[in-house]
C-alpha cells in the first residue's frame, strides 16, 4: 500500500482494523486531490461513491484525520 500521502496511511489503518471491509470498498478508492481542508477520493463506480459516503464516511475520515489531523471532509466521488 501507498504510506506516501495520508490517504495511503490511512488505508493501512483501515485495513488493519478490518481488513475484509477494507478488501471489499476501500481498496478500490483512490485518492484523486486535496483542495484545503477536504481530501477527494474516487470510487470505481457511481454505486460504491454512494455506499462508501453513506455507510463509510466516518471511517474513512477518522482514520485519515488520525494521520493528518487539519483534514475536515473526505468527499468520495464517481469516475468521471
Amino acid at each position: 500500500m501507498d504510506g506516501s500521502s495520508e490517504w495511503g496511511l490511512a488505508r493501512s489503518l483501515i485495513h488493519a482494523e478490518d481488513p475484509a471491509r477494507f478488501a471489499t470498498w476501500i481498496a478500490t478508492l483512490t485518492r484523486q486531490e486535496r483542495r484545503g481542508r477536504r481530501l477527494y477520493l474516487t470510487a470505481p463506480s457511481r454505486f460504491h461513491a454512494h455506499y462508501v459516503a453513506t455507510h463509510l464516511n466516518a471511517l474513512c475520515l477518522s482514520a485519515v484525520r488520525q494521520v493528518d489531523p487539519d483534514i475536515d471532509a473526505v468527499i468520495v466521488t464517481e469516475p468521471t
